[in-house]
Parts: structure tokens; sequence; C-alpha cells
């Protein structure tokens, strides 16, 4: 009998956003889950930050980060 190497993923994110006249930030929290052959291949749990500011009406400066534990 041949192995098969199903491949399943599963992501969720989820945050929010808060803005001020100068800046806006966005924290969000994740999870992550990576099965191969229905075995758990990976998984993680992480949070990020996003913070935005407008410099002209046509330029916003962007920082994104985000700190994953696997």
């Amino acid at each position: 009998m041949a192995d098969t190497y199903d491949l399943a993923a599963f992501s969720l994110e989820g945050g929010a956003i808060v803005k001020s006249e100068l800046f806006s930030v966005s924290p969000s929290a994740f999870a992550e889950h990576v099965q191969l052959s229905r075995e758990t291949f990976l998984r993680s749990q992480g949070l990020g930050l996003k913070v935005e500011r407008p410099v002209t009406p046509r330029l916003t400066l962007s920082s994104n980060t985000r700190f994953a534990r696997e």
C-alpha cells in the first residue's frame, strides 16, 4: 500500500484597529496548525503589531511585526 502525504493547513487571526490623530495601531493574535499525513507537523501561536503613520495624503509609513511560538 502506498503512503499518502495529505497536507492540511488551518489558520486563524483576529485583532482590532485603534486610531488617533497621529497614528493607528493594530494589535492582533494568531494561531496556525499544519498536518502532514494526518499527524501534526507544525503548530504556532503568536502576536502581531502594525503601526501606521500618515505623512501626507498620499504617503503613509507602516511597520508590521509578528512574534510566534512554534
